[in-house]
């Protein structure tokens, strides 16, 4: 059976967890440990795959680090893992494995967001397995039919979330019906950030049993406008919202989630 959670779950953005010049190199093992060590119930993870066939995480497939650049598709696993992206804390991150990331993460949900081609969800498949991790753990994105398909076919109890690249306010019936169609668990959307009402939304997507994860790409309001997020937060978690991307870990909704 598919896990269904109780409660508003926080999700880890994997490109930032806390604010730009706190956080870790994007999707870096280091990522991965201060989203566990933060208390996040789920960590996003964007992957891709290298030119031997190895599941990687990245979100570009072109890399900048410190030392110059790598293309994922076009390199190695051990070319990559010896790519460095970066630092923390005065360690050195490199480009790391899905496998290794999904053991670091432990017991924690993993929402993976696989930037891949429809038949390459078998490599997807090799490193779950190979980190012995729980596929009825783990949350996809996908983004067209063709990778529904395929995603439905690797990963049966998986949770499934069809990303609509649209704000929540032009979500169509259609589009949502597409996603039950294509026998999704629910919908990725751009979220409210402010204080907009968002419950004809609800309505339809509880009216289809559809889950939402609610995200933003480029994090939350800047920081002097903490009441702005808190309230934005408080009304997802009214609403009986299931999954937000977040990075802040500060406010007191959040911590209100997780202790």
């Amino acid at each position: 059976m598919k896990l269904r959670p109780e409660r508003t779950q926080m999700v880890a953005f994997g490109q930032q967890v806390g604010k730009w010049n706190d956080s870790p190199p994007k999707n870096s093992l280091a990522i991965v440990d201060k989203a566990v060590l933060k208390n996040f119930d789920v960590i996003e993870l964007d992957t891709r795959i290298s030119l031997d066939e190895i599941a990687v995480l990245g979100h570009d497939d072109l890399l900048k680090g410190p030392d110059g650049e790598i293309v994922i598709s076009r390199s190695n696993v051990r070319d990559l893992q010896n790519f460095s992206i970066g630092e923390y804390e005065g360690v050195p991150q490199y480009v790391v494995t899905l496998s290794k990331a999904l053991m670091q993460a432990g017991d924690k949900r993993v929402l993976i967001d696989p930037r891949i081609k429809p038949g390459e969800y078998s490599i997807i498949r090799n490193s779950v397995d190979t980190a012995e991790y729980d596929p009825e753990k783990l949350l996809f994105c996908v983004y067209n039919p063709q990778q529904a398909k395929a995603l439905t076919e690797k990963f049966p109890e998986s949770t499934h979330l069809y990303k609509l690249k649209t704000k929540f306010t032009e979500v169509s019936e259609k589009a949502l019906d597409e996603a039950v169609s294509l026998g999704m668990d629910g919908v990725m959307l751009f979220r409210p950030i402010y204080d907009e009402d968002f419950s004809a939304l609800m309505s339809m997507l509880k009216d289809r049993g559809l889950q939402v994860l609610f995200y933003v790409h480029g994090g939350w309001p800047k920081p002097h406008k903490p009441d702005i997020v808190s309230k934005s937060l408080q009304n997802m978690i009214d609403s009986g919202v299931e999954y937000v991307t977040t990075i802040c870990y500060d406010l007191p909704e959040f911590k209100k989630l997780v202790r």
